[in-house]
């Protein structure tokens, strides 16, 4: 996995998480959120729609190594 990359479109409101750089297609993960795969259906990304209107925490239905995350 390459680095995570964060982008936020204030005006949108909309999160972008991004954990590879390739090419995929998004599946509805239900209320506002979506997950990129790949060919293999392996998750590359997140988008989650609405998210500053959204609670504090909310669980994605994903789970991500935090050791393989560069900060």
């Amino acid at each position: 996995m390459g680095k995570m990359k964060l982008w936020y479109d204030k005006e949108s409101d909309i999160l972008e998480i991004t954990f590879e750089n390739k090419k995929g297609y998004a599946k509805d993960a239900g209320n506002d959120v979506w997950i990129r795969v790949d060919e293999k259906e392996n998750p590359i990304g997140i988008t989650v729609i609405g998210f500053k209107k959204r609670p504090q925490e909310i669980e994605l239905p994903i789970a991500v190594s935090v050791s393989e995350v560069e900060v």
